[in-house]
C-alpha cells in the first residue's frame, strides 16, 4: 500500500536510523515531492533541522558543518533540478573526503520520461562523485524492516574506506502529506539499527621500518605538511591536537624540520615549536633536504613546486588518501593516517635511536628554525605600524582570534596570505579550508555551516575575497538567520587579483583582457548594499584601528558581522615584495 501514512512511517524510521547511526545534523530546502521526508526530519527531535531555501548554499551548508563535525550533514530536497544545485558541494566532499549524505526525493518510476513536472532522471545524478548511489525506491510495508541496516550502510559508505558524498534516492507516490489510514495494517517493525565501529587507518610494520630506517639514513629530514582530512567520524578539532603530539614527537626522535601551513593543523599549541609556518616564505630560501616527507595535500605554497623541482634526495608521502601527488617524483607512499604513521615511526626511532646522521638531521633542524625566525621578524617589521594591506589583515585577523575559535578560509589569495602571515602567534584554534578541489563557491555558506557545527561560544571567523563575496552573495540570506559569533571578513582588492600572479597576465592578450574578463572587480559598494537588503550587519573599514575594533564587536556579538577591508593593491603588493626581500637579504634584525 501506499500514500501518506506509509510515506510517513518510511519516513521517521529512515531518520530515526539516521540518528541511531551518529547522524545529528539535516539541512532541508523546501519542496513537495520531499514532504514526508521534511516533516518526519523535523519531528525527530534528536536531530538539528536548517531550512535553506537555495539547495546550493544548503548543500555547502552541510559541508561546513560536517568539516567540523567529522560526521555526514544530510540533505535533504525535492525531485527535479534541485538536486543538481548540489553537485558543486558534492564534487568538493568528494575530492576533500568530507562524510555528506545526499538524500533527494523523486518521482516513481512512471513518471520517468513521461513529461511530468519536476522530473529527471535522478539516478547516479553525482557520476563518480558519489562514494555509492543507493535506490530506495517507493516505500512498501517489506521495506520499512530493513530500511535501518540500508540507512547504516550509506552512512558508513559516507565515512569509511574513503569519506565521502553518498546518494540516497527517495520516490514517492501522491499523497505526499500524512494522512489518517486505520484501515491500514501495520508494517513490520522497523529493525534498530546495526551500530558502527569505524575502522582505525593503522600504517604497517612494515611502512614503520622502512620510514624509520630512511630518516635514520638521512642526513636532512623535512617534514611538510599542507591541509589534511580529519579520520572519518573523528572531530577535526581532536584529529588536531592528535597530530600536533605526532608532529612533535617525530620531530624530536628523528631530529627532523617541520614546515606546516595553517590549513594542516600541525601549527599551535602543542606542538613544542616543532612546526614552522610562513610556507612559502620559508620554503624560498630553505636548503634542499635529503628527504622530504609530505603528508596531507600539497601545500598551496607557490615556492613548493620549485622546492620539490630542487630536490636531489627523495621526497615520500604519508597518508591514507592515494598517491596525491600533482609534482611527480614521490618515490613512496606510507599508507595510513598521518598522526598514526608519525607517532609509530617516532616510537621506533626512540627506541633504536637516531643512527650515524643524528647530529648532522639535528644542525639541519636548527639552521631551518633560524630560518623560520628571520621569517617572522621580516613580517613583523614590516608589518608593524604599517598601512592596512592584505598581509597586515591577514596578521591582524589570525592573531585577535581567541583560543577554541574556528576560522574559515577560502580560496585565492585569502588562504595564501593566512598561510604566509597569519601563522606567526597563531592560538590554540581550528582551522577549516575547502581545499579539496580548490573551489571559490560557497564560502559564506560554509562558514555558516561551521558556524552550525561549532560549540555555541566558540567564536567563527571567515576571510574570503571579495570576488568569492560576488559569487556567493545569495548565501547573506542565510548568513542573517544564524546566531552566535560570526565575523565574515571580505578583503576587497578590486577583484580577482590571483590572476595578476599568473602567467596570463605576463602575455599580451592576457594583459588586454585582464580587468574585464579575469579580475572582474566588484560594482562598488555592492557588498553593503547587499549586506543591508538581507539584513546582515556591515561594517567597511580602511584602517587598522577601524579593522581592529570591527573584528572585537564581531566577536563579542550574538549575530553575524561582514567586515569589508579596502585592501590597496599596489600598497599590498609592495608590502610583500619587501618582506621577500628582507628574508633574502637576511635582514629583520639580529
Amino acid at each position: 500500500m501506499s500514500g501518506g501514512g506509509l510515506h510517513m512511517e518510511w519516513s521517521r524510521a529512515l531518520f530515526a536510523a539516521l540518528v541511531e547511526c551518529g547522524v545529528r545534523d539535516v539541512v532541508l530546502s523546501p519542496g513537495s515531492r520531499s514532504t514526508p521526508l521534511a516533516i518526519a526530519a523535523a519531528e525527530e527531535a534528536r536531530l538539528s533541522v536548517t531550512t535553506v531555501v537555495d539547495e546550493r548554499a544548503a548543500a555547502f551548508v552541510a559541508l561546513g558543518q560536517a568539516r567540523l563535525s567529522g560526521m555526514p550533514s544530510v540533505l535533504v530536497c525535492t525531485s527535479g533540478t534541485a538536486a543538481a544545485h548540489y553537485h558543486p558541494a558534492v564534487a568538493e566532499a568528494d575530492a576533500a573526503a568530507v562524510p555528506l549524505l545526499v538524500i533527494t526525493a523523486d518521482r516513481p518510476l512512471e513518471l520517468q520520461h513521461a513529461s511530468a513536472s519536476q522530473t529527471i532522471d535522478q539516478i547516479k545524478l553525482f557520476g563518480d562523485h558519489a562514494r555509492r548511489y543507493v535506490e530506495l525506491g517507493v516505500p512498501d510495508d517489506a521495506m520499512v524492516a530493513h530500511l535501518p541496516r540500508v540507512v547504516a550502510g550509506a552512512v558508513l559508505a559516507t565515512l569509511a574506506p574513503d569519506a565521502g558524498p553518498v546518494h540516497v534516492n527517495a520516490r514517492f507516490r501522491k499523497p505526499l502529506e500524512p494522512v489518517d489510514a486505520p484501515s491500514r495494517a501495520a508494517s513490520p517493525a522497523p529493525r534498530p539499527a546495526p551500530k558502527l565501529f569505524l575502522p582505525r587507518n593503522e600504517p604497517s610494520e612494515e611502512a614503520v621500518r622502512d620510514l624509520a630506517d630512511r630518516v635514520r639514513s638521512a642526513t636532512s629530514v623535512l617534514v611538510v605538511a599542507g591541509p589534511l582530512s580529519p579520520p572519518p567520524g573523528e572531530l577535526i578539532a581532536t584529529r588536531r591536537e592528535a597530530l600536533r603530539r605526532s608532529v612533535a614527537a617525530f620531530a624530536r626522535a628523528g631530529q627532523a624540520g617541520v614546515a606546516a601551513e595553517i590549513t594542516s593543523g600541525a601549527l599551535g599549541r602543542g606542538t613544542d615549536d616543532a612546526s614552522l609556518g610562513a610556507v612559502d616564505l620559508l620554503l624560498r630560501s630553505a636548503e634542499a633536504p635529503d628527504l622530504v616527507i609530505e603528508i596531507g595535500r600539497p601545500p598551496v605554497a607557490g615556492s613548493y613546486q620549485k622546492f620539490v623541482g630542487s630536490l636531489r634526495g627523495s621526497r615520500v608521502l604519508v597518508g591514507g588518501r592515494g598517491l596525491t601527488d600533482p609534482f611527480g617524483g614521490a618515490d613512496t607512499l606510507y599508507g595510513g593516517d598521518a598522526a598514526l604513521v608519525l607517532a609509530r615511526v617516532a616510537e621506533r626511532l626512540e627506541r633504536l635511536g637516531g643512527g650515524a646522521h643524528a647530529a648532522s638531521r639535528a644542525a639541519y633542524r636548527e639552521r631551518l628554525r633560524e630560518l623560520g625566525r628571520r621569517v617572522d621578524r621580516a613580517i613583523a617589521q614590516e608589518l608593524e605600524g604599517a598601512e592596512l594591506t592584505e598581509p597586515a589583515l591577514a596578521r591582524d585577523l589570525t592573531s585577535r582570534l581567541p583560543d577554541g575559535s574556528v576560522f574559515f578560509i577560502g580560496n585565492s589569495t585569502p588562504v595564501r596570505d593566512a598561510c604566509a602571515y597569519g601563522s606567526a602567534g597563531l592560538r590554540d584554534i581550528t582551522v577549516l579550508h575547502q581545499r579539496g578541489a580548490a573551489g571559490i563557491d560557497g564560502l559564506f555558506a560554509g562558514a555558516v555551516g561551521a558556524r552550525l557545527a561549532a560549540p555555541a561560544a566558540a567564536p567563527v571567523a571567515a576571510l574570503i575575497g571579495d570576488v568569492s563575496a560576488q559569487h556567493d552573495i545569495g548565501s547573506l540570506a542565510v548568513l542573517a538567520r544564524v546566531s552566535g559569533p560570526l565575523v565574515c571578513v571580505v578583503a576587497d582588492n578590486a577583484g580577482g587579483r590571483i590572476f595578476e600572479e599568473l602567467p596570463l597576465a605576463s602575455t599580451p592578450a592576457g594583459r588586454t583582457h585582464l580587468t574585464e574578463r579575469f579580475l572582474t572587480p566588484p560594482v562598488p559598494g555592492f557588498l553593503g548594499h547587499a549586506a543591508a537588503a538581507f539584513g546582515v550587519d556591515h561594517a567597511r573599514v580602511t584602517t587598522r584601528g577601524e579593522l581592529a575594533a570591527a573584528i572585537e564587536r564581531g566577536l563579542a556579538s550574538k549575530a553575524p558581522l561582514v567586515i569589508e577591508v579596502a585592501a590597496p593593491v599596489e600598497a599590498s603588493r609592495a608590502s610583500r615584495a619587501r618582506i621577500l626581500r628582507a628574508i633574502a637579504e637576511g635582514q629583520g634584525g639580529a
